[in-house]
């Protein structure tokens, strides 16, 4: 590829590559002098021949589908929500939108289980009850995760918590 000799042989000419089959393929081709060029679509990424697009894989990174299921698709990805979670206004993850009471202390009780006390909110969202001065939430109550962690207390559907609905 690249140059081929005039039909005198006295000087070289381009070869368009852009011409041949299945070069940038999810993308386009862009003739230069010698050698060519391919520009991505987006959500694909230069092979490393540099002939071709492949898919990015979204779903590889962490933070484009927090507390949801991550499914790669042909140059983008779906983030499907669980059952009372709705794919958040920025599209890259799920957030709870359940509501319930808000508490300031959790306590284990004698049969080892745990109640909720000292209501401090009515019908508010976990987030906005953890993300405040609730400590739990919820019927039946749920601990909060620790202000600032990545490891969380019983958060559902993920093992790191990264910008769940602004903690």
């Amino acid at each position: 590829m690249g140059f081929t000799p005039t039909e005198d042989s006295n000087a070289c000419q381009d070869i368009d590559e852009c011409t041949f089959q299945n070069i940038c393929v999810f993308g386009s081709c862009q003739n230069l002098p010698g050698m060519f060029r391919c520009l991505c679509d987006d959500g694909y990424e230069l092979d490393r021949s540099g002939g071709n697009c492949t898919d990015i894989n979204e779903c590889a990174d962490p933070v484009n589908c927090i507390n949801g299921l991550c499914v790669n698709t042909p140059g983008s990805y779906l983030c499907n929500c669980p059952t009372d979670f709705e794919l958040n206004p920025t599209g890259v993850g799920c957030v709870d939108t359940r509501v319930g009471n808000c508490f300031l202390e959790m306590l284990t009780r004698g049969d080892a289980g745990t109640s909720c006390s000292a209501e401090i909110g009515v019908g508010v969202t976990r987030a906005s009850c953890c993300c405040s001065l609730g400590r739990a939430w919820g019927n039946p109550c749920e601990l909060c995760p620790p202000v600032n962690s990545s490891k969380p207390a019983g958060w559902p559907l993920t093992s790191t918590v990264t910008g769940l609905d602004s903690y």
